[in-house]
């Protein structure tokens, strides 16, 4: 009889674990993230390429400059 209440105590708690993780992890990704005002400003840092393709030497930095353009 105690192992039957022991294993639902444990259950219940892990239950409460799991749906208290899925909330949180909710709240993170749909949380509506801060805008950017006219007095924000970004740097445009170099990007390392560690591919040895050369056509991406350059083209990150510029495709990110376009996309925040």
């Amino acid at each position: 009889m105690q192992d039957r209440h022991r294993l639902y105590r444990l259950a219940s708690a892990s239950l409460i674990v799991a749906i208290a993780a899925v909330l949180l992890g909710a709240y993170f990704v749909l949380r509506p993230g801060h805008k950017l005002e006219g007095t924000d400003s970004i740097v445009l840092a170099d990007f390392a390429n560690s591919t040895s393709d050369p056509v991406f030497d350059s083209t990150l930095g510029q495709a990110l400059a376009v996309k925040l353009g």
